[in-house]
């Protein structure tokens, strides 16, 4: 064979080598934008149902705080909402979460169960009024009752930060094949 014959196609089989290599990158780049903009989707979906449901625990435990309802009325609801926290966490936990948000992902997590306190918190200051111990049991219910409302204020606030930042964080691997060469 002649070099004008066989320079052609070593030149396309180089070309082949370096398009599968290209493509072959391509697709990794678009498997990882992919799993990101799932995992946002799936903390989105979830911060949006907590954030709800949070709201709603909120007005209810605001209500008792300014004597708008009674104590008894929002009791038995309590263990009802906290297996609710219970498996929003889990679900939390569950998302299949990208190397670069995991930190982020355990700080949302962590809010979920501070909120989960917040409401034991508020659940024990409802018992202890509804059971009417003297003065001294009133104050206590009441100081947890406000406690534990503040608490879950700024729960409600953190989860809706970390949210917010996993939303718009820019994903640090993303943009790694740039760099990785050098």
């Amino acid at each position: 064979m002649e070099l004008g014959q066989v320079l052609p196609i070593a030149l396309a089989g180089l070309l082949a080598v370096a398009l599968l290599a290209l493509l072959r990158r391509a697709g990794a780049t678009v498997a990882r934008v992919r799993e990101v903009e799932g995992f946002r989707h799936a903390v989105s979906a979830l911060e949006q149902e907590v954030d709800r449901q949070l709201g709603g625990w909120i007005e209810r435990i605001d209500a008792v705080r300014r004597g708008q309802a009674q104590p008894g009325e929002v009791v038995d609801d309590f263990a009802a909402a906290l297996r609710t926290l219970d498996g929003f966490a889990g679900a939390s936990r569950a998302i299949e979460t990208p190397p670069a948000f995991v930190p982020t992902q355990d700080a949302y997590t962590a809010e979920l169960e501070r909120a989960a306190r917040s409401l034991a918190m508020v659940e024990h200051g409802c018992r202890v009024l509804v059971s009417a111990g003297g003065h001294h049991r009133q104050l206590e219910a009441t100081t947890a009752i406000k406690r534990g409302y503040l608490n879950l204020l700024h729960s409600r606030t953190a989860l809706q930060e970390h949210a917010e930042l996993i939303a718009t964080a820019r994903d640090p691997l993303q943009h790694r094949w740039r760099t990785s060469r050098i």
